[in-house]
C-alpha cells in the first residue's frame, strides 16, 4: 500500500513573538456571532443556508441549539447568533453552487474562531454556479446500468490526478436510465470514470456493488489513456459516456476464525474486506462485510480481482486480539483461509479524580470508557493486526466505581486515554500510574500479560488560550494554513497535544485545557500578496501558563525575510 511522501519545502526566516499575555476572567456563554454576506455571480443570494459545525465535529451542532444556521436575506446578509465560544467551520450549503476562490464546493468552508461576547463580521462567500458533467453508463449489451457510482479525479497543472471524495460521502450514482449528472464543479480538468467497486474507497465499498472493471470515459480501462474532461464556469458537458463491457462475475472469499490454542471455532466476530491501493488513486477492486457463523466461517462472493486486507473485529467485547490478513485475488476463488487467533493482553484498574478537582466530577465519569491505544516500534506496514486496532481499538468501560477492564490488546506501549461522548467538556487523563510510578509515554505490555494495578488520574480543563497571528507587511489570502499545537509540559506525551487552525481572521481558540504550562508551536504556511504559492514558515514557539476558569490571550507575528534551508 503506497503513502504519500510529503517533501518540506524552504521556510521563511520569522522575526520574535509577541507575548501580550493577559488574563481576565472566562464568562463564555452562548453570545458569540458571526455574520457576512452571500454573493452570486457578483449579486446578492437570498435563500442561501449557511452553517456553522463546531471544529472537530463530523456532524453539525445539535438541532434544538440556536444560531446553528441562518438564511441570507434579500440582500445575502446572515448572521448566525449565540454561538458558543469555539473554533467553527462555516459554510453556505448551496451543493450546486462553487466558491470563485476555491476549487471545489468543500472549498467554500471558512474556519473561524469565535469568543465570548464577540461578533466576527464580514465572513462573506463569493459563490458562482458550478460546471456539470453528464453521461450515460451502459453495459456491454448497451443496457443501462442501474445505481453505478461515478469516480472524478480532478487533474492538475501538473498532470497529477487527485481524486474527489464527495463530502459526507456523498456520491453520484447513475439512475434507471443509466444516466448520472455530477454537479457543483469547479472549472476545471477531470478524469471520469465508473465501476470497478465503489466511488468512496474502501469504506464505501462495503457494498462491494460493483463486478465491472474501472472503465474510464471515453471507455478505456487503462487510465493513461483516459481523455480529459473539459468543464468551463457555470457550463454543462454533455455525453461522457462510459461502456463498462461484460460484468467480471468475481471470485468466492472463504475462510474459518480457530482459536489458536485448542482449534476450536471463535464465532461473535465480523471481517471486513477492504481493498488496498497499490498504483492507482483509488482502488479497482470492491469489498464488503461478513458476519462470522457458529462455526467461525465467513464468506464473500463476487469479490473482483485485487489487493485486499480482511480485518477481524468483535461484536462483543473479546479477550481475542484483533488481526489482519493480507491476501491477492487473481483468476480464482480464494479460500479457505485459515486465521488462528490469540488470546490478548489485558489492562484493569481505577479511575481516580485528582486531588483538587471538583467535587461533582466523579459523578461524571458515567458513561466514560478508558481506551487504549497501542503503539509498536515495527514496521506498521507489516505489523499484522495493527490496522484491526486503528479500526476498532479496544476500551473498557469505566463502572460506578470507577474500576474498568481492557482485554484483547496486543503486545506494545498502550496510551490510555479518557473516551466521554456526550458527556461533559474537558475531561483530560492528567497522568497513568502503575504501581504508583508514573508511565511516560505509556504502559509496556507484553502478549498474555494482564497488568491489573493501573490508576489513571482525571481532571476537568475549563482554561482557554486565545489570540491571533499577524502577518507583519500583509494579510492573509486565500490559501494559508496554519495551526496552533498546545503541549502541556508537565505532561509530556505528544499524543496529548491540543491544536486549533487559524481562522482567515488570523485567530485561534483552544479549549477545555487543564491548568498548567503548555508551550504553544506555530506551524503551517501562508500565502503573501505578492507570493504566487504557499509559503512554508518556520515553527515559533512561546509559552502560556494556563488557569482553570481563565482564557489566557497571546500573539504571533509572521515577518517578512528570506528562505531559509531545509529544517
Amino acid at each position: 500500500m503506497n503513502s504519500p511522501v510529503c517533501a518540506l519545502a524552504a521556510s521563511l526566516l520569522l522575526g520574535p513573538v509577541l507575548g501580550a499575555l493577559t488574563q481576565a476572567q472566562d464568562t463564555r456563554g452562548p453570545t458569540g456571532a458571526i455574520a457576512g454576506r452571500v454573493t452570486l455571480d457578483g449579486q446578492p443570494a437570498q435563500g442561501v443556508v449557511v452553517m456553522a459545525t463546531r471544529s472537530g465535529s463530523r456532524v453539525p451542532l445539535q438541532r434544538e441549539a440556536p444560531g446553528l444556521e441562518a438564511k441570507t436575506d434579500g440582500d445575502g446578509r446572515y448572521r448566525l447568533t449565540e454561538l458558543p465560544a469555539g473554533q467553527y467551520e462555516v459554510r453556505p450549503t448551496a451543493r450546486a453552487l462553487v466558491a470563485l476562490d476555491a476549487r471545489d464546493s468543500a472549498g467554500s468552508t471558512r474556519k473561524i474562531a469565535v469568543n465570548e461576547t464577540q461578533t466576527v463580521e464580514d465572513i462573506d462567500f463569493a459563490l458562482a454556479r458550478g460546471g456539470v458533467i453528464t453521461g450515460r453508463v451502459t453495459d456491454a449489451d448497451g443496457k443501462p446500468v442501474i445505481g453505478e457510482a461515478i469516480v472524478l479525479s480532478r487533474v492538475r497543472a501538473d498532470n497529477h490526478r487527485e481524486p474527489i471524495f464527495w463530502e459526507s460521502l456523498r456520491a453520484f450514482q447513475t439512475d434507471d436510465r443509466g444516466v448520472y449528472r455530477v454537479y457543483g464543479l469547479a472549472a476545471g480538468r477531470y478524469v471520469v470514470s465508473s465501476g470497478g467497486g465503489d466511488a468512496m474507497g474502501a469504506l464505501a465499498s462495503l457494498t462491494g456493488r460493483s463486478n465491472h472493471a474501472r472503465t474510464y470515459y471515453p471507455g478505456v480501462t487503462d487510465e493513461s489513456k483516459a481523455k480529459v474532461v473539459e468543464v468551463a464556469a457555470g457550463s454543462e458537458t454533455t455525453d461522457i459516456d462510459i461502456s463498462l463491457g461484460s460484468p467480471n462475475r468475481g471470485f468466492e472469499v472463504t475462510g474459518r476464525l480457530v482459536d489458536a490454542d485448542t482449534g476450536q471455532p471463535v464465532a461473535d466476530a465480523m471481517v471486513m474486506l477492504i481493498p488496498m491501493k497499490q498504483d492507482g488513486d483509488i482502488p479497482s477492486s470492491n469489498g464488503g462485510f461478513s458476519f462470522v457463523d457458529p462455526k467461525g466461517e465467513f464468506k464473500f462472493s463476487s469479490i473482483l480481482p485485487g489487493h485486499y486486507t480482511a480485518s477481524i473485529n468483535f461484536i462483543k467485547q473479546s479477550d481475542y486480539r484483533s488481526e489482519t490478513i493480507n491476501f491477492e485475488v487473481k483468476n480464482e476463488s480464494v479460500g479457505p483461509l485459515a486465521v488462528k487467533l490469540h488470546r490478548g493482553a489485558g489492562i484493569s484498574g481505577v479511575v481516580v479524580v485528582e486531588a483538587g478537582a471538583e467535587a461533582d466530577l466523579p459523578a461524571k465519569l458515567a458513561g466514560t470508557a478508558i481506551k487504549a491505544e497501542m503503539h509498536s516500534s515495527s514496521d506498521l506496514s507489516d505489523s499484522s493486526g495493527m490496522l484491526a486496532d486503528m479500526l476498532g481499538g479496544r476500551t473498557g468501560q469505566v463502572a460506578a466505581d470507577g474500576s474498568f477492564r481492557i482485554e484483547g490488546l496486543r503486545s506494545g506501549t498502550a496510551t490510555l486515554r479518557l473516551e466521554s461522548l456526550g458527556g461533559p467538556q474537558g475531561l483530560r487523563v492528567v497522568r497513568v500510574e502503575r504501581g504508583g510510578v508514573p508511565q511516560i509515554p505509556g504502559i509496556e505490555i507484553q502478549d498474555g500479560q494482564t497488568v491489573a494495578d493501573v490508576r489513571v488520574i482525571i481532571a476537568q480543563g475549563t482554561g482557554v488560550i486565545r489570540g491571533r497571528v499577524i502577518l507583519e507587511g500583509g494579510q492573509f489570502n486565500a490559501g494559508a494554513s496554519l495551526r496552533v499545537y498546545a503541549r502541556r509540559l508537565e505532561n509530556s506525551l505528544q499524543a496529548d497535544d491540543e491544536a486549533a487552525e487559524v481562522d482567515s481572521n488570523g485567530a485561534f481558540l483552544i479549549e477545555n485545557l487543564l491548568p498548567g504550562n503548555y508551550e504553544l508551536t506555530l506551524k503551517g504556511s501562508v500565502k503573501r500578496a505578492a507570493a504566487n504559492d504557499l509559503q512554508p514558515i518556520r515553527w515559533i514557539k512561546q509559552t502560556v501558563t494556563v488557569t482553570n476558569g481563565f482564557s489566557v490571550d497571546t500573539a504571533f507575528t509572521i515577518q517578512p525575510s528570506q528562505q531559509e534551508k531545509h529544517r
